[in-house]
């Protein structure tokens, strides 16, 4: 990157100053645009599932992770069976039940 940027330099002392620019400008950029795409990577997934209705009020939401298998303990769902879920992964990622029964991803909530 040094030696990149140490050429720019160099072109920049030349007659090839606009296209020194342009190539200074374009890495600013695609840094730019990188760092932003890492930043959005690293946000979590806010969704809602639908589950059954609760029998027992001290129920939770299971997810367990398709992936790791790893199983964390989510939220109570209302009285209707609705829950807020924030996650790492998406919802595809994960076997979400809740009491013995699969929840089902709800759109646009």
């Amino acid at each position: 990157m040094r030696k990149f940027l140490k050429y720019i330099e160099a072109l920049s002392d030349t007659d090839a100053q606009p296209i020194a620019n342009i190539a200074a400008i374009t890495v600013l950029l695609l840094g730019a645009i990188f760092c932003v795409r890492i930043v959005i990577a690293a946000q979590p997934y806010h969704y809602q599932v639908q589950c059954k209705a609760p029998a027992n009020s001290d129920s939770r939401v299971t997810l367990v992770s398709r992936r790791t298998a790893l199983i964390t303990v989510g939220p109570a769902p209302d009285a209707t069976g609705m829950a807020a879920i924030t996650s790492d992964r998406r919802f595809e990622d994960y076997d979400v039940t809740f009491e013995g029964g699969p929840c089902r991803y709800v759109e646009g909530k």
